[in-house]
């Protein structure tokens, strides 16, 4: 998650790294903590995700997809099981 992080990686994240320009560490940092959250949101550990998906949006409010499962971990009830 803080490794050093250039234009030299991998393809898929080179359309972001050139279009944006923000520090390429901090973009990886936010796409590392998110896809973390997502992961915990898999097996089930709902209180740790709900501290990444936090920590994604302290360092980029916008982020959509956050904001997303922020929204459903926190209004709805698919994520985490509960009965409508």
């Amino acid at each position: 998650m803080d490794d050093h992080v250039g234009t030299g990686c991998f393809a898929v994240f080179l359309p972001d790294l050139l279009t944006f320009d923000a520090g390429y560490a901090r973009m990886n940092r936010v796409r590392c903590l998110y896809l973390m959250a997502l992961a915990r949101i898999g097996i089930g550990q709902i209180n740790q995700a709900r501290e990444y998906l936090k920590q994604v949006l302290e360092l980029d409010a916008g982020h959509i997809q956050t904001g997303l499962f922020t929204d459903e971990l926190d209004h709805r009830a698919i994520l985490i099981g509960r009965k409508a």
